[in-house]
């Protein structure tokens, strides 16, 4: 499962992710996914023939692509691989299959079915903020296209930080789509006092 430097081998990172099922986070499990087609050199496929490198003979793009597409379909549960192949079949490319999970979410926004997140990995700092913020959208986004709910995971000592708190505020006051200045902290900063208390 490891090898000699403790890292987690790509080979066997997908024991790692539960299928898609159609029923769990499927924000969370598109970032879980990208991240095993990052670690098997597979995600450039998912993003089109485009980012095809010139030097890169036809035959090695195709079986990127079919590799990429099978370590996809290797993460869906049997209702929704079945659900893949009924929408495009054998020839689709990891593109496409991609594309397809990703309409489906987009046809639950459009359905009004309630969609929901959390965050995978810890987040303290102000670049982690942004993106969950662009992929959630605050409730008066004008496509409508927002999260229904996000779970902020983690909580620990290390979030009441003065500057990481701050920047919590910051990122919550956004979620609800209201108007937030940006914050000039310094992160060395040392101020063991009670985050609440600094709050305006």
């Amino acid at each position: 499962m490891v090898d000699s430097k403790g890292m987690v081998k790509a080979e066997d990172v997908k024991s790692f992710i539960k299928p898609l099922n159609g029923k769990d986070d499927f924000t969370l499990w598109r970032r879980r996914m990208k991240s095993v087609l990052i670690l098997q050199d597979l995600y450039d496929a998912v993003l089109g023939i485009e980012n095809k490198a010139v030097d890169m003979a036809d035959k090695v793009w195709q079986k990127m692509d079919k590799k990429a597409r099978s370590t996809i379909e290797l993460h869906l549960a049997d209702h929704v691989l079945g659900r893949v192949l009924d929408s495009g079949g054998d020839n689709m490319s990891s593109k496409e299959t991609w594309d397809y999970l990703e309409k489906v979410l987009n046809a639950a926004w459009d359905a009004n079915i309630p969609v929901a997140s959390e965050n995978a990995l810890n987040c303290h700092d102000r670049e982690g903020y942004n993106k969950i913020l662009e992929n959630a959208k605050p409730l008066n986004d004008p496509d409508g296209r927002h999260l229904s709910a996000f779970t902020y995971l983690r909580l620990s000592p290390v979030l009441l930080e003065r500057h990481n708190f701050m920047e919590f505020e910051r990122f919550v006051k956004k979620m609800h789509g209201e108007a937030a200045t940006d914050l000039q902290i310094n992160p060395n900063e040392e101020n063991t006092a009670d985050s609440s208390a600094n709050l305006q």
